[in-house]
Formats: structure tokens, sequence, C-alpha cells
């Protein structure tokens, strides 16, 4: 990670950790290596000058979707199979999840 990892999460079948950080990262790992799957930049916006957020939250479903908190009030579904964001909720703005 290229900041403090903030969230951990296992998918529930234990194949799988999830991981947010304060650099707006979220990282997909098996469990069996330890090896990075995919990368998912998150919460950059470059209308507030391309500050990072933090990750707070992460949960990973059995089926591979991952949810991300972040410190910008933003709540991201993120395809784990695939590595990207699908969905984007923001519920009030600026603040943390």
């Amino acid at each position: 990670h290229d900041g403090h990892v903030l969230s951990v999460a296992w998918k529930p079948s234990g194949t799988h950790v999830v991981t947010g950080d304060g650099a707006s990262r979220v990282r997909v790992y098996s469990a069996a290596t330890m090896t990075c799957i995919h990368s998912v930049e998150v919460g950059v916006d470059v209308g507030d000058g391309g500050k990072a957020s933090m990750v707070w939250a992460v949960a990973m479903l059995e089926d591979g979707t991952v949810f991300a908190g972040d410190s910008k009030g933003r709540t991201q579904v993120i395809d784990g199979k695939q590595g990207v964001v699908i969905r984007d909720f923001s519920a009030h703005h600026g603040g943390d999840i």
C-alpha cells in the first residue's frame, strides 16, 4: 500500500482479503498467496484538487462484490473479480462514512 492500511475484511469463504488505505486505494488479495489481484483508486476528485480519501471501511460479499466507505462521505461498490467501480453513492458532502 502507498498509505497506511485503515480497513481489512475477508471474503466469507476465506479465499480473498480486501483492504482500504489512506491513499484512496482498495486492494483485493488472494488469501492463499497474499498476491494483490486488483488495486482500485476510489474517492479522488479533480474538483477537490485531487486530494486522497481515507478508506475507513471495506466489506466483501461471497460473490466478490466489494463495498468501500471513505472520508469524503462516499460508498463505492466494486466488482472484485474485474477490479472496477460499478456504483458510487454520495450520502452527504465532505463527511466520513
